[in-house]
């Protein structure tokens, strides 16, 4: 028994989508140009000049995005892409960027995870080996290399009842791995759980359902078949949520949910427990529906996503249950929310699901309308389409000929990646894709304070503008070396004072925004400086009479920031800087003796050099 995700490689609709694929209309200005070789915001990859598929996508701890799937030799390997944060393959990684690892005559991984500790990647799916087919689960350093503390030589293989494959991962408190999928037994379907230990992934046979028929697993039969496609953990406190559908004879497939306490039980006080099967529940949509992804939002709710079939048209649907697992009424219409965006049978799904911080739920997968594309849509909290995402709240991204999106997340920035599949006309092989979406329409930063192509009097010029991200960072660059930094404020303005001296003569300011590190917008002018730099004094002024008490001697410079010295009839009098206006003053409680006094000011540099100076000879009378 082999059970994958849902995969639109079917010949007849390949030939169809290609016939098609000049019709298409797409949205695309969501897509990051700062991200792929040809900065057009998505990249992919052929693997040997095989088949090859991202089904999972993750985010290691410096940023990279780490793609696993199947490729290789007849597609019979589990196969693992590393890109840099540019979109680029990542060559200090496994050959080239990609690990290829045979485990039986046929083996795909479809899930996976990241130990952001100690950076080891995981990667599940199932291993034929011509008798039965097991759960199989990969570890790999790095670097991409097998982890031979990890089973046999970096492989292990479960069998769970009759055949089991992996659909889904997680990793709980303790770095165990919770792997979620089917088991069959007795010709029947089940839900799927197995947890293994993070030392060395040996079953967790006294912790996991200890006394069960084969512990350290757990299967839950609901109606007559049943398959896990998503998993998560909640973080709370521990409990598995697993989803995907099941069915009865009579019935089509449903959404379908199971949670287990921590030690593999069914959570049958606290999870739907005046349903029917207590510690699960089924929720018909359409004609045919399935739980793809799945994720706990900041309220606890548990919210899923996959796809419901509805007077013939496959569509995106995702149901939002209370933490006490039934419907949450408040969210979109009585807690479901489905949009049809295409008008085929099989036209559109969602495959995965992340919660932003700001409690926005993005889901991504494919569309076919009439062309195959990357979809990825935003819901606000309440359920309703996010109209700052795409085309209200929809966006779709060409890949190639076709492309279907089977996991998407979201970067500390904001920034969406989707991971999946893309067709090629002219090899006739799906390959390794990935995308990357700017998180809003809106995201901008501007430079106000200096006109593109303006020519400025001041050497020492304020940079000053407006952003989109209140409270994030935005980085200052003068002739693509860094100056400074600022803050955005919560009125989006951001403004920076300049130390520097610039050189007369043509320069570039660019301004950067930046989110938890990473660079989600950027502007730049070019200008040309053509100052003299001075220094003035206005009190007392020059040539003038006054008392015999100096209480203040100030004046003002082109120079802001600068450190002034003053001198009095050639004495060190005292010290200033010149203030964001240029202005400056020293003061004084002396009497000065009548007669002819002089004052010089000058500016020097951090070197101690003189940049400029002025004179005021004044009498006391």
């Amino acid at each position: 028994m082999k059970t994958k995700k849902i995969n639109i490689k079917n010949k007849l609709l390949i030939i169809s989508i290609i016939l098609s694929r000049n019709f298409y209309i797409t949205a695309m200005n969501e897509l990051d140009t700062t991200f792929g070789p040809g900065n057009n915001g998505t990249v992919t990859t052929n693997i040997d000049d095989e088949n090859a598929q991202i089904y999972n996508i993750n985010l290691q701890s410096d940023n990279k995005i780490v793609g696993i799937g199947y490729g290789g030799d007849s597609n019979s390997q589990f196969a693992l892409g590393r890109y840099t944060t540019g979109g680029i393959l990542d060559t200090s990684f496994g050959s080239n960027g990609i690990v290829l690892t045979t485990i039986d005559v046929e083996a795909q991984a479809f899930a996976g995870g990241i130990n952001g500790a100690s950076g080891t990647i995981i990667a599940g799916g199932f291993a034929y080996d011509n008798i039965s087919t097991k759960f199989a689960l990969t570890r790999y350093s790095s670097t991409g290399g097998l982890d031979a503390s990890f089973g046999t030589a970096g492989i292990v293989k479960t069998l769970v009842g009759d055949g089991s494959t992996i659909n889904a991962i997680a990793l709980d408190t303790n770095k165990n791995i919770v792997a979620g999928g089917e088991a069959s037994i007795s010709g029947n379907g089940l839900f799927a759980v197995a947890r293994y230990l993070a030392a060395d992934g040996s079953l967790d046979t006294t912790g996991f359902n200890p006394g069960g028929s084969q512990p350290g697993t757990v299967t839950t039969q609901i109606q007559i078949q049943a398959v896990i496609h998503a998993i998560t953990i909640q973080s709370s406190d521990g409990k598995i949520v697993a989803g995907g559908f099941s069915k009865n004879v009579s019935t089509n497939n449903q959404f379908a949910l199971a949670r287990y306490n921590p030690d593999g039980s069914l959570d049958t006080s606290g999870f739907n427990s005046g349903g029917s099967q207590p510690g699960t529940i089924v929720t018909p949509i359409g004609n045919g529906d399935q739980i793809n992804g799945i994720a706990i939002d900041g309220s606890g709710n548990v919210v899923a996503a996959g796809f419901a079939t509805i007077s013939g048209l496959q569509q995106f649907a995702v149901a939002r249950y209370t933490s006490a697992g039934v419907l949450d009424t408040g969210f979109a219409t009585s807690g479901i929310f489905t949009t049809d965006i295409s008008n085929f049978a099989n036209g559109a799904a969602g495959t995965s699901i992340a919660v932003q911080s700001d409690g926005k739920i993005v889901i991504g997968g494919y569309t076919n309308d009439p062309v195959a594309l990357f979809a990825v849509i935003r819901l606000n909290s309440n359920g309703t389409l996010d109209s700052t995402f795409g085309t209200g709240g929809i966006e779709t991204v060409m890949v190639q000929d076709f492309a279907q999106a089977n996991s998407i997340l979201i970067q500390p920035d904001g920034k969406i990646v989707a991971g999946g599949l893309a067709f090629s006309n002219d090899t006739n092989l799906n390959s390794f894709a990935l995308a990357r979406l700017n998180r809003n329409n809106t995201d901008f930063i501007t430079i106000t304070s200096i006109a593109n192509g303006s020519t400025i009097l001041t050497r020492t010029p304020t940079v000053a503008g407006t952003a989109s991200a209140t409270g994030a960072e935005v980085d200052v660059l003068i002739d693509s070396s860094l100056f400074t930094t600022g803050t955005i404020s919560a009125t989006g303005a951001w403004n920076v004072g300049n130390t520097n001296i610039l050189s007369n003569g043509t320069h570039v300011i660019q301004s950067n925004l930046l989110v938890s590190g990473i660079k989600i917008a950027d502007y730049a002018v070019d200008f040309n400086v053509n100052a003299n730099d001075f220094i003035t004094i206005t009190t007392p002024t020059h040539a003038t009479t006054i008392g015999g008490n100096t209480t203040a001697i100030n004046g003002s410079s082109n120079l802001i920031s600068k450190e002034v010295l003053v001198f009095l009839d050639g004495i060190f009098f005292g010290s200033t800087t010149t203030d964001n206006s240029g202005n400056w003053s020293v003061s004084s409680t002396g009497t000065l003796s009548s007669g002819t006094h002089v004052i010089e000011a000058i500016i020097i540099n951090s070197a101690g050099n003189l940049i400029a100076d002025s004179f005021s000879r004044f009498i006391v009378s």
